[in-house]
């Protein structure tokens, strides 16, 4: 029963599983996500 969850936010949101893998693998996609919104929003300031 371990990794049945897909690796989307949503589905780690709602699965039950107690992985810290996955929590850590969740936390990393957030903050790569939150670097793009910032690189771009700099990036439309600028023009």
């Amino acid at each position: 029963m371990e990794k049945e969850c897909l690796f989307s936010f949503y589905d780690a949101v709602n699965c039950k599983i107690d992985s810290t893998s996955l929590i850590i693998e969740e936390e990393k996609m957030f903050l790569f996500a939150e670097n793009i919104l910032e690189k771009s929003v700099e990036i439309m300031t600028r023009v």
